[in-house]
C-alpha cells in the first residue's frame, strides 16, 4: 500500500512511491548505460533522493507542480549534483532533452496526456514507468459523480495503453499497480 506522507512546514499530503513500485524502477535503472531520469510528481524528493544515493551518475530532472510540495523537495534534493528540481506543470515544461528512463507519478487525470507527451522526449531504448495505475485507493473511496468520471477516463486510458501501436506494454502487479512502457522501434 501506499503510504501517505505530510510535509514538515505544510499541510499537504503526498503519496509516496510504494515500495514495490520503487523496487521495479531500480531494476529498470539497474543498467549502467541509462544516464537520464526524468520524474513527473517529485512529491517531497524521496524517491530521488533514494536514486541518487544509488545511482550518483545519473542526472535527473524532476518536476513539481504544487509549490509548497516544491519547496520542500528543493531543500531535500538541494545536496545533490545533476538533480535539477522544477516547479512547473509537466504539460507547461518542454524539455530540452530526451530521457532514457521516464516516471509518471503525477494527476490520475491527465496521465494520458502527459504519457502521450513525454513519450516523444523517451530516447529509443528508454522505459516509461507510471505509477498507481490501479488507481485502488480513488476506487475504495466513496463514490461521487466526479470520482466515477475519474476512474471511467482512466479505464479508458488503460485501454489505450493496451491497445497503442507505438509501445510494448506490461502492467505489474506491484504497490498500486505500475505499467511499464518501452517505445516499439519501427
Amino acid at each position: 500500500m501506499k503510504s501517505l506522507v505530510k510535509s514538515k512546514s505544510h499541510d499537504h499530503y503526498v503519496t509516496a512511491l510504494h515500495a514495490k513500485s520503487f523496487e521495479v524502477l531500480t531494476e529498470v535503472l539497474s543498467n549502467p548505460k541509462l544516464k537520464t531520469y526524468c520524474e513527473i510528481g517529485t512529491g517531497y524528493g524521496e524517491t530521488t533522493r533514494k536514486l541518487k544515493i544509488l545511482y550518483p551518475h545519473l542526472k535527473i530532472l524532476t518536476l513539481e507542480k504544487k509549490e509548497p510540495v516544491y519547496l520542500d523537495a528543493a531543500k531535500t534534493l538541494s545536496p545533490f549534483e545533476d538533480v535539477t528540481v522544477l516547479h512547473i506543470d509537466a504539460m507547461d515544461y518542454v524539455p530540452l532533452q530526451s530521457f532514457d528512463v521516464i516516471l509518471i507519478d503525477a494527476s490520475k487525470s491527465q496521465q494520458q496526456k502527459i504519457m502521450e507527451k513525454y513519450l516523444s522526449f523517451l530516447t529509443p531504448q528508454g522505459t516509461m514507468l507510471i505509477d498507481n495505475i490501479h488507481i485502488s485507493r480513488l476506487k475504495k473511496e466513496p463514490p461521487t459523480r466526479s470520482r466515477k468520471a475519474l476512474i471511467k477516463k482512466h479505464e479508458a486510458f488503460v485501454d489505450y495503453l493496451k491497445t497503442h501501436p507505438e509501445i510494448e506494454l506490461t502492467l505489474l502487479d506491484v504497490g498500486d499497480g505500475i505499467a511499464v512502457i518501452k517505445k516499439i522501434n519501427r
